[in-house]
């Protein structure tokens, strides 16, 4: 079982609901889903990784990024506040 808050779950069907307008009679394997090569895999914490740091080289972020610095930083912040 995973906790998350009724925000978490608000916007999670507010994904779904627009995914399914994007992709109308498709059934999905997976909540988060990649798209190789017109291959449809789960999007994994590497590969969220891998694009994360795509995008960071792409803007001129030379600190290493990756999908758990989120969540530290977040953590740092509300610390702060």
């Amino acid at each position: 079982m995973i906790a998350y808050s009724q925000v978490a779950a608000e916007k999670l069907n507010e994904y779904l609901e627009v995914r399914a307008r994007f992709f109308p009679g498709i059934s999905f394997k997976y909540i988060f889903t990649l798209y190789e090569r017109d291959f449809a895999t789960a999007l994994t914490e590497q590969k969220l990784n891998l694009g994360l740091k795509t995008i960071a080289v792409a803007a001129g972020i030379r600190q290493n990024v990756y999908a758990h610095l989120f969540r530290h930083t977040l953590a740092t912040h509300l610390l702060m506040d």
